[in-house]
């Protein structure tokens, strides 16, 4: 279970980060989603996010939105992402990029406010697990102690 919860903390973390890169730039330079999209896949921050590598490359034979959605059903739950993420991951696909730069920032900034409670409550989460799993091994070692005096 913490394998699949980092996997997926740290998809939520570079996803978060990409958003906010790109709400970010929308607000200076006003770069097309696909310029941005084929610049960002070679920074290492997001070089695990595969979906994104992989949309990047198909943006060479389709529009963003269909490169978007092909990429998230086939990488995005390798990437760490559950189900309910997928789904909000093709929605997102699906608004990007159709409309003038304030209402994309709006768009991203509401994305990035979901992810980021979705992130903390994952944060939570693994809080809870790490406790457990210390409160467990604290008294399993003490319960084989006490079985070897």
């Amino acid at each position: 279970m913490t394998g699949r919860l980092h996997r997926r903390l740290k998809a939520l973390e570079g996803l978060l980060g990409w958003l906010n890169e790109y709400d970010s730039r929308l607000s200076y330079t006003l770069p097309p989603l696909r310029d941005f999209l084929r610049d960002s896949v070679d920074d290492p921050a997001y070089r695990d996010l595969g979906f994104l590598r992989n949309t990047a490359s198909l943006l060479q034979e389709r529009d963003f939105g269909e490169a978007w959605a092909a990429s998230v059903e086939r990488y995005a739950g390798e990437d760490g992402f559950d189900t309910t993420d997928r789904k909000h991951l093709l929605a997102l696909g699906s608004r990007l990029g159709v409309s003038d730069a304030g209402s994309q920032r709006k768009i991203l900034r509401e994305e990035i406010a979901r992810l980021s409670e979705r992130r903390e409550e994952l944060l939570q989460k693994r809080c809870k697990a790490n406790r457990l799993y210390t409160l467990l091994g604290g008294s399993g070692g003490l319960a084989v102690a006490v079985l070897m005096m």
